[in-house]
């Protein structure tokens, strides 16, 4: 049986990833390559997930990818 993390799980996981966000801010002037790549196509990945494939497809016709 799948388990869901509660909200103290979720905010702590939130802060983790906020600070590791904030020191690549800090380390470097412009983000990586990957780091940009990874943050233009997380919402495609996420509207796949909650929408299937032809919403995907809408965005993608959109964005132009």
């Amino acid at each position: 049986m799948k388990t869901f993390p509660t909200v103290s799980q979720s905010r702590k996981r939130t802060s983790t990833a906020n600070e590791r966000c904030n020191a690549l801010r800090e380390r470097f002037a412009t983000l990586p390559l990957a780091t940009e790549v990874k943050q233009t196509s997380a919402p495609l990945l996420i509207m796949t997930h909650l929408y299937g494939d032809r919403y995907l497809h809408n965005a993608a016709l959109e964005t132009g990818f």
